[in-house]
């Protein structure tokens, strides 16, 4: 008969915390997007939320466990706070960790923020401005549409 101890003591066993006031690493496995985790009443739980219930208390229904430190591998619970999909994709953007790079930060883009402008002050058809500047009639259109390059304001100084 196998008997594991409590998940409390397996999930301290795992933990490195040795940098008190810095992250504390998880030292178990990681899933391949690098979160910890462990088995409690044979269930997956992610480290970092066992930490959160653990340390600070229940996590509502429907809300995240986010880290301050962007370290998906850390638990310490002064790096961790509550939070929906938004606020989770608002810290990540405000960061500047966001995947998705837009305007002339991204690296196919073929305008920049001035001439994304002129475009769309242009009184020429779509047709003219896509032989213009080499690109399809339908590019032009997202473009004066906003679907592209919708991180700028409509008008320059907006």
């Amino acid at each position: 008969m196998n008997i594991q101890p409590p998940p409390e003591v397996r999930f301290w066993s795992r933990v490195d915390r040795r940098g008190l006031a810095e992250c504390w690493n998880w030292t178990g496995g990681l899933t391949n997007r690098g979160y910890g985790g462990l088995q409690v009443d044979g269930v997956h739980t992610p480290a970092h939320r066992f930490s959160f219930t653990l340390n600070i208390g229940p996590i509502p229904e429907g809300l995240l466990v986010c880290h301050t430190c962007d370290n998906r591998a850390c638990v310490n619970p002064q790096h961790l706070f509550l939070g929906t999909h938004l606020d989770n994709n608002r810290d990540r953007d405000r960061k500047g960790r966001s995947r998705h790079q837009h305007g002339v930060a991204h690296p196919n883009a073929k305008f920049t923020d001035a001439e994304i402008y002129q475009i769309r002050a242009s009184t020429l058809t779509q047709t003219a401005l896509s032989e213009i500047w080499g690109v399809s009639s339908s590019a032009i259109g997202k473009i004066r549409r906003q679907e592209r390059w919708c991180h700028l304001p409509t008008h320059k100084g907006d």
